[in-house]
């Protein structure tokens, strides 16, 4: 395993904007951050459950989503297990500034 983490930092910045889209392709999944015009970001993580077809890449791959949590402000019981891990294959939250408070 790598040494090092790899971090990207979207800024935000309406001056100087990034791209829309960001991807992680990795064996099995991946995660993307999508912007919004409206300065809001999208965060996707996606399971490749699919069947494979036989090709190459890392899509052609798939997977099992193996453990996962919802992480809740406080104490340790504000943590839950997500459902249905058999069926779920992807999973998306919708970020942006707290509901009164003025955009960067």
């Amino acid at each position: 395993m790598g040494a090092t983490a790899k971090t990207i930092i979207l800024r935000g910045d309406k001056r100087n904007p990034e791209s829309a889209e960001h991807h992680i392709e990795f064996p099995g999944g991946a995660v993307s951050v999508c912007r919004l015009e409206d300065g809001t970001y999208w965060a996707h993580i996606t399971a490749h459950r699919r069947q494979a077809t036989g090709g190459e890449g890392l899509a052609s791959r798939t997977t099992a989503i193996l453990d996962g949590r919802l992480d809740y402000k406080g104490s340790s019981t504000q943590v839950q297990d997500l459902p249905d891990f058999e069926h779920l294959e992807h999973i998306a939250v919708r970020i942006g500034p707290q509901p009164g408070t003025d955009p960067a």
